[in-house]
């Protein structure tokens, strides 16, 4: 059962949650990527408190077994290991102790002991270890050199062995072994080759069980003997469907009615699955599956609209299976599903709003992988996500559609929608509702070629340059008369667009060519600055930079190079003005936000909020909000 709760955003994005108890009472625990570790009540609704690591990313958090210390593993500045303790001030106020243990490390996880030690996993340039460090004084107690890396590793809590000690389970990078060890001596007790094929991203207990999925949608359980665990029988679940994906996490939850079944949930990267396991006859399983699926394969494009129409704000999102999701502001389950194609895959490449005359309700335009335009039937904004609807196609171009932008008129039949595409052709049109007939005409207005292919041999430093030069963004200026265009070419191309009234006739005038980025330019944004009473274009890159062009006795020259100051590896995929061009927001490959002071290029904010690449943003000149999605299939609303 789905319940909604009123939760409190984060600083930045959440990378690891626990939940636990202490204190006889039931919390979550989480820590972001810069390394605020916060402990909430269990509707996530109050933040009893919080404190912040000095070293950010952090990737891994564990508790003590039977205790209230929290061990945070970060991976910045060479990384390190920070142990915090939790105190109890009364029935419903506690603190994180201010005096806290930090050790210096390339640690990714960490799993607390039997005995109350730390078994921390390390990896220095691919040589790897377990060491076992005393909580207390950071000394090490022990350490075993690995042959190759782990990708998980679990302890039993609740075992039911004839042993002195606890088994601690971890899977390799490579091959299908899952290894067991003594937490005390770190003696290898058992390995085991699970067969199958796919990579065991995540394990977990349950009892003397071990529940092995993987990204090939097999499930395995490895049964320990109790009074000698180096013995073991292996049960496998035939192949499901759901759990094919790349990465997951998996949690168990012991049934109260019969201590023979469990429920099992998987959260992958697009979905949560729950299904119910027979622990005695995994062949009774996989009993009632039920899946909660949003964006399924990777986010791309993006718009927000507000009408007074329909009194609320709402945003459109696609993705690369042709979905395309309505959202409401303040709710996070989705009020509408789309598919551009109900029997196969139109990817979504971009999208965006349209208000037409003659047409209650705003609608939805599409552009995708396969040269198509399509557009939402009309829909009324109620609830009504289960059903899927098929949109309707407009046309068909000659190559990929990469963008698209409305002129600013975008409520009056002048206006004009430019739709760019990797065959370096930009392409006008207009749109019509036919309320006697109740469908669309899309009409062509003119078609040239935006970005001539290089001549020469191919740098491969630039996609497939010597065969075209995608156009990556459109931007219309704040008077309609002009647009911009970027591309694989690393230019900026700004045209004049003229209209001959007398034979209905719309051209290209190229004005100038802008130059500067030493990569692929990716996205651009033009509006005015009120305050300077300035027209601004703002360009972003794979060189890592956003430039600022102003036009000055009608030419644009560059004013000034904005660069980010994150340290990971990355490129800029998305830029936007807010209204007013006050400020400037970025989106990038690794998944920050980043904003900027367009008047002194002062960074205002740099927070990382996608696990994967921004593959669209938008800043909403009505509302004043940031929305972005990404490849890590999720979607996020913002106000600065």
């Amino acid at each position: 059962q789905r319940i909604d709760l009123s939760l409190i955003p984060t600083s930045d994005l959440i990378t690891a949650l626990l939940n636990s108890f202490l204190f006889d009472q039931f919390f979550y625990i989480t820590c972001s990527f810069k390394g605020e570790l916060i402990l909430w009540n269990n509707q996530f609704s109050h933040k009893y408190c919080s404190i912040s690591t000095k070293k950010a990313k952090a990737t891994h958090i564990s508790k003590e077994i039977n205790g209230s210390r929290i061990a945070v593993c970060s991976e910045y500045e060479n990384g390190c290991l920070t142990i915090f303790k939790v105190n109890q001030l009364n029935i419903n106020q506690f603190e994180f102790d201010k005096n806290y243990l930090q050790i210096n490390g390339d640690f990714s996880m960490s799993e607390w002991t039997s005995q109350n030690n730390l078994l921390v996993y390390q990896n220095n340039d691919n040589d790897f270890h377990f060491i076992l460090i005393d909580p207390n004084t950071g000394n090490i107690i022990n350490q075993k050199k690995l042959d190759v890396g782990v990708e998980v590793i679990t302890p039993n809590k609740k075992q039911n062995l004839n042993t002195n000690y606890n088994l601690i389970a971890f899977t390799s990078l490579k091959g299908r072994i899952l290894s067991i060890i003594n937490d005390t001596n770190l003696e290898i007790v058992l390995e085991i080759n699970i067969p199958g094929s796919g990579l065991m991203y995540c394990i977990s207990y349950y009892g003397n069980k071990i529940l092995c999925p993987s990204d090939s949608g097999s499930l395995s359980i490895v049964d320990l003997d109790p009074l000698d665990p180096t013995k073991y029988q292996i049960q496998q679940l035939p192949n499901i469907e759901e759990l094919n994906s790349v990465k997951y996490y998996l949690e168990i939850i012991e049934s109260k009615q019969n201590d023979q079944l469990f429920n099992l949930f998987i959260c992958n990267e697009s979905a949560i699955i729950s299904f119910v396991i027979d622990s005695n006859n995994i062949n009774n399983s996989k009993i009632n599956i039920q899946k909660i699926q949003f964006h399924s394969l990777c986010g791309c494009g993006i718009d927000i609209i507000s009408y007074p129409d329909i009194n609320s704000i709402y945003v459109a999102s696609g993705d690369l299976t042709g979905a395309v999701i309505i959202w409401k502001q303040n709710q996070t389950y989705p009020v509408k599903k789309f598919k551009t194609d109900l029997q196969g895959f139109s990817s979504v490449r971009c999208l965006t709003w349209t208000i037409l005359e003659n047409h209650q309700f705003p609608l939805v335009i599409v552009g995708t992988l396969d040269a198509k335009l399509f557009i939402t039937p009309s829909f009324n904004f109620t609830n009504d996500f289960d059903s899927i609807e098929p949109m309707i196609e407009l046309t068909t171009l000659d190559s990929t559609i990469t963008c698209m932008k409305w002129s600013n008129n975008i409520t009056t039949n002048n206006s004009i929608l430019a739709v760019g595409s990797s065959n370096g052709y930009i392409h006008l049109f207009n749109l019509e509702f036919l309320r006697s007939t109740n469908s669309f005409n899309l009409i062509s207005l003119y078609s040239q070629i935006a970005h001539p292919p290089s001549s020469g041999a191919q740098n491969l430093q630039f996609g497939s340059l010597t065969k075209f030069a995608e156009v990556w963004s459109i931007a219309w200026s704040p008077c309609n008369t002009m647009l911009a265009t970027c591309s694989e070419d690393q230019s900026i191309r700004v045209w004049k667009v003229l209209y001959n009234q007398e034979i209905n006739n719309y051209t290209l005038e190229l004005l100038q060519i802008l130059t500067g980025h030493t990569t692929a330019v990716t996205s651009l944004d033009w509006k005015i600055n009120l305050k300077l009473n300035e027209s601004v274009l703002v360009s972003s890159a794979d060189d890592k930079t956003v430039r600022v062009w102003k036009m000055i006795k009608q030419e644009f020259k560059c004013e000034k190079i904005l660069n980010t100051s994150i340290e990971d590896w990355h490129t800029i995929t998305y830029v936007a003005l807010n209204n007013s061009a006050d400020y400037i927001v970025c989106g990038t490959q690794n998944g920050f936000i980043v904003i900027w002071d367009y008047e002194n290029g002062q960074i205002q904010a740099e927070k990382k909020m996608h696990m994967g690449s921004i593959e669209g943003i938008v800043w909403n000149s009505k509302t004043n909000l940031i929305a972005s999605c990404s490849s890590d299939c999720a979607v996020q609303l913002y106000n600065f």
